[in-house]
C-alpha cells in the first residue's frame, strides 16, 4: 500500500493528514513509511474535540499562503 500511496502523492509538494487523534498516529506513520520528498502536516484532534470545517480550511489556506 505504501507504493500506492507514494503514486498519489507524486508531483505533490504538500499533504495535510486530517484525523480525530491527539497523537496525531497517522501523520506520524505516513512520516515513517513513505519516501516521497512531500511535506506532511497534520490537523490532529483529541477524540472527544469534534473536528471543525474551518479549522482544517484555516491550514489549508496557511499551505497555500506564498
Amino acid at each position: 500500500q505504501t507504493q500506492a500511496l507514494e503514486a498519489a502523492l507524486q508531483g505533490c509538494r504538500r499533504c495535510l493528514v486530517v484525523e480525530q487523534n491527539e497523537s496525531a498516529q497517522l501523520h506520524h506513520y505516513l512520516r515513517s513509511q513513505l519516501t516521497t520528498p512531500v511535506t506532511i502536516d497534520s490537523v490532529a484532534r483529541p477524540g472527544p474535540v469534534p473536528l471543525n470545517p474551518l479549522d482544517v480550511a484555516e491550514h489549508i489556506l496557511e499551505a497555500l499562503a506564498p
